[in-house]
């Protein structure tokens, strides 16, 4: 109860639900302990660590197709420009072509950062999911060196390298 208490107390949001979730169901054993906290961590807290991933990629990708559309576009207008001046002084249409290759830049700038955003996020995603369930696996490691009716006498939780208690 007062790890309950405690783990219902915390801000962080990843321990609180993980091992409420575990805690939960305790009187349950601990295969519904394992599947409270997979499901926890399936069906809570991954969807709320990916809920931007998806819009940052898209708008990597939209600007990158609005800048390709803005280089066609303009160079669409500068070819007709240059076909209604005759093709004379192409020179004179240079400012037009730069035009449309800044429209390329601008994409590219804006996708690139957020293209690398995203990787960087979903590999950050990953790795709190490994700890997340290293952090379950840990915590019925330690639930199952407890005996019932432990916290009443001696404590029989397991002992760390050094012989002293572990915290449960």
């Amino acid at each position: 109860a007062g790890a309950q208490r405690y783990c219902q107390g915390r801000s962080d949001m990843i321990p609180r639900r993980l091992f409420t979730a575990a805690l939960d169901n305790h009187k349950n054993g601990m295969a519904a302990m394992r599947r409270a906290m997979a499901s926890a961590i399936e069906l809570e807290v991954l969807p709320d660590l990916n809920f931007l991933l998806a819009p940052i990629l898209a708008i990597a990708k939209i600007a990158t197709m609005v800048g390709l559309l803005g280089t066609v576009i303009s160079m669409i207008k500068t070819f007709n420009a240059i076909q209604d001046s005759g093709g004379g002084n192409v020179t004179s249409h240079s400012g037009a072509i730069g035009l449309a290759l800044f429209a390329t830049a601008l994409g590219l700038v804006t996708a690139i950062p957020l293209v690398f955003a995203h990787v960087l996020f979903k590999s950050w995603i990953s790795r709190q999911e490994v700890e997340m369930k290293k952090g379950a696996q840990k915590l019925l490691v330690l639930l199952q060196g407890v005996k019932p009716g432990a916290a009443a006498g001696k404590s029989t939780a397991p002992t760390t390298d050094s012989g002293i208690k572990a915290k449960v």
